[in-house]
């Protein structure tokens, strides 16, 4: 053991535990802790100009990538009291955050001293676990347990709150025999699981419903595997947004009375079996209950016990985590049934045909520029690699009708609380936790104004990021919702601005302050305008390292779609009545028929001896043409003929990017998995949709035969995920998932197998 400031024992575990990313304000009560990451140097830092705007940015760190827990640092007092919003949002999304605060003396907590607050009990309605430490010696302890709550069960943040003699104090501490705590993941059960496809069995128009737990448990891969499996249809919630890529075969939108699409509320009124998975039933997505629940059934899957049961009771339920249930489910139905099913067909294809027809019109030329155009301009402007960062507004709204999420984590959203300035602080956070994946902000001017002094941070360590502003220079949503008092009161924004006359009686110079703070930022008055300033943002973001805000000025007033049922949302604009015309962007529209190709009889040759292979195809950059299912097969020896082939029409435009990476099936002593077969031209060793250069390995399918990692994980790190699988031995081989049949770079799953 080694005797150590309480502080340095913290940073220690800090690091160990996986938690080496920390926001937050320095003060005076919580200097020691800064001065033992000052010495230790392993955890970074970005200092913000409010605390509330570090937990957020905390949170879009924790929101952006599986087991991220983002670290939030703050003074006694108004440090610890302004992470409350932060820490609220957190715990309404299930959301891991450990926040940090200093205090007083131990001898002077309850004898008012300055900045002290009992900020433990301020705390605890809003976290698992809030804490004042009042022994040095506690502090491995506490921490150890702090992080055991923050990853188990429903996920969520935690406040450890250090008394600065508690930090300065010395214990013996060694890292080297301090170990995490195991954490517990409660799974169903097979019985359960039995029961569920007893269900399904009884039912014509299966639904299922992907949560936010789905993606709390890092468990996109396995409902997408589960679906296709199943062939049954999937929606989701506003925080399971991005489990199943929009533009899959099976994505049939959201539902709901605010943030959903016309079609996935014509599907779900049509179904007859509704499985939730790791989905809360909030309100905004059931509307009024009796509609909801009319003519179907319903199965419960959450890892929170007190979840089952609190809004609806369902005919059946498991306790479970999202990605044990979903995997529970695969082998329960690989057992039960002899292949993939296909005896809902009929129905999924009428679930895609509403997906077809059934849109809301963006293609507006209005000037000033109606909301619905923006999102249609994005959509054209950023591709599926794009995170999207929003809170809560009209604009958010709006934008879950209208754009387009294509994997996990790339809709982070502040749901359930929808703070104002959110989106700001937690778009660096997404940045800080993913700097390679591109981040596009949304917001209305008002949630813009609220944190704007944060913009000055992303400037000043040179995050870079693009923000669209929706300038109405109104409260907007508080604006439609006071509809129902016939007023319109204390809600508009707009002024004449006697500095800035540009800005046409809309009030603040937006761009003006932007600038002022070392942003980049510009304003777009027509359709022709923003989708200009979309593209030179990319640019100028890029190539100067800081923010760029573009400012969409917007007609005044504009209702958006809503209601009270989801058999009733109240339509204020126009739908497509041609939707190529009308909605030229919905991805619904870009479905096509699979093309099937011959497979190469060089493809058919390297194949042999390989024990399992997935074909995948990929997404077009140009058209982001949907990836289609594709038949897998597992057997000791591959059938290509069984097999769905590549499109004859490949991203890259050439032939080698139908080469398949079956390392040559001269490493006939392998298993070889690959997910994602098209790679590029292989003098340049670069694929579509990936950055930077594959290794010459993986293009040539000559891979080292000793790669670490290779066994479980996987086998083109540099590609983003674009070349992903796992390699063992042939002895004590175990067949793996199915893995999803789609390949998307940064997502693509995860195959394991055994160890020897």
């Amino acid at each position: 053991m080694t005797l150590m400031r309480a502080v340095d024992a913290i940073v220690l575990i800090l690091e160990k535990e996986g938690a080496t990313q920390a926001f937050g304000v320095p003060g005076a009560a919580i200097n020691p802790l800064y001065s033992a990451m000052k010495n230790h140097g392993g955890i970074g830092h970005v200092l913000a100009r409010h605390v509330e705007g570090a937990s957020h940015m905390a949170e879009g760190y924790s929101r952006a990538g599986a087991g991220n827990i983002g670290v939030c640092i703050g003074t006694s007092g108004p440090g610890g009291t302004d992470m409350i919003t932060g820490m609220y949002s957190a715990s309404a999304d299930s959301v891991p955050i450990l926040c940090i605060t200093g205090q007083a003396t131990v001898p002077m907590l309850s004898k008012e001293e300055f900045q002290g607050v009992d900020i433990a009990s301020v705390a605890a309605p809003v976290t698992k676990m809030a804490v004042t430490v009042l022994e040095a010696a506690q502090i491995p302890g506490t921490f150890a347990k702090a992080f055991q709550l923050m990853r188990s069960g429903r996920r969520g943040p935690v406040l450890i709150d250090l008394p600065f003699d508690v930090q300065v104090a010395r214990i013996d501490f060694d890292i080297d025999c301090y170990e995490p705590l195991p954490v517990a993941v409660p799974t169903m059960s097979r019985a359960q699981a039995d029961r569920v496809l007893d269900m399904l069995d009884a039912a014509e128009r299966p639904l299922l419903i992907a949560g936010g737990g789905v993606i709390n448990a890092d468990a996109a891969d396995d409902l997408v595997a589960l679906a296709e499996y199943l062939d049954v249809p999937v929606v989701s919630t506003l925080m399971g947004w991005g489990a199943i890529p929009d533009d899959h075969r099976l994505a049939q939108g959201m539902v709901g009375i605010q943030t959903s699409q016309r079609y996935a509320n014509a599907t779900f009124l049509e179904s007859d079996l509704v499985i939730g998975l790791g989905n809360r039933w909030a309100a905004r997505h059931t509307g009024n209950l009796d509609v909801y629940r009319e003519g179907r059934r319903f199965v419960h899957v959450d890892i929170e016990p007190t979840q089952i049961g609190r809004v609806l009771a369902p005919d059946l339920w498991s306790v479970s985590d999202a990605r044990a249930a979903l995997r529970v489910l695969l082998r329960a139905a690989e057992e039960r049934y002899s292949g993939p099913l296909e005896r809902y067909g009929s129905w999924v294809e009428a679930c895609n045909e509403r997906k077809r027809t059934l849109l809301r019109k963006t293609h507006f030329d209005d000037v000033p520029l109606k909301p619905q155009r923006v999102y249609e301009e994005m959509c054209r402007a950023f591709g599926p690699e794009t995170r999207y960062v929003t809170t809560i507004g009209l604009s958010q709204i709006a934008a879950a009708q209208m754009l387009h999420v294509f994997r996990p984590r790339h809709w982070v959203n502040a749901g359930q609380a929808g703070p104002l300035g959110w989106t700001i602080p937690a778009a660096i956070g997404a940045c800080v936790a993913d700097s390679g994946t591109p981040v596009v902000a949304l917001s209305g001017d008002y949630d813009f104004q609220f944190l704007i002094e944060e913009l000055a941070v992303a400037a000043h360590f040179r995050i870079p990021y693009v923000h669209v502003v929706v300038n109405n220079a109104y409260l907007g949503l508080i604006r439609q919702s006071q509809r129902n008092f016939d007023m319109d009161y204390q809600v508009q924004l707009s002024y004449d601005n006697i500095n800035a006359p540009e800005t046409d009686g809309y009030g603040v110079d937006h761009v003006g302050v932007v600038k002022g703070l070392g942003c980049h930022a510009i304003r777009a008055r027509t359709p022709d305008e923003l989708g200009a300033a979309l593209a030179r943002a990319r640019e100028l973001a890029e190539r100067d390292r800081v923010p760029v805000v573009v400012e969409a000025i917007l007609e005044r007033v504009t209702n958006i779609s809503m209601g009270v049922t989801i058999d009733a949302v109240t339509e204020f604009e126009e739908v497509a009545e041609d939707p190529v015309a009308d909605a030229p962007t919905a991805v619904g529209l870009s479905a096509r028929a699979p093309v099937a190709a011959p497979v190469a009889a060089a493809t058919r040759s390297a194949m042999r001896g390989v024990r399992a292979v997935a074909w995948l195809e990929a997404p077009d950059p140009a058209t982001r043409e949907s990836p289609t299912a594709t038949r897998r097969r597992y057997s000791d020896r591959v059938a290509p003929s069984r097999s769905r082939a590549m499109p004859e029409r490949s991203p890259s435009g050439s032939g080698a990017s139908r080469t398949v990476l079956a390392a040559q099936a001269a490493w006939a002593s392998r298993i070889v998995l690959f997910t994602g077969f098209t790679v590029a031209d292989p003098n340049t060793r670069r694929a579509p949709g990936v950055r930077g250069s594959l290794p010459r390995w993986a293009v040539e399918g000559s891979a080292p035969r000793d790669r670490d990692g290779l066994r479980d994980g996987t086998c083109c790190r540099s590609g983003r995920g674009w070349l992903r699988g796992a390699l063992a031995p042939r002895s004590g081989w175990e067949r793996p998932r199915p893995p999803p049949a789609r390949i998307a770079a940064g997502a693509g799953p995860r195959m394991r197998c055994a160890p020897s």
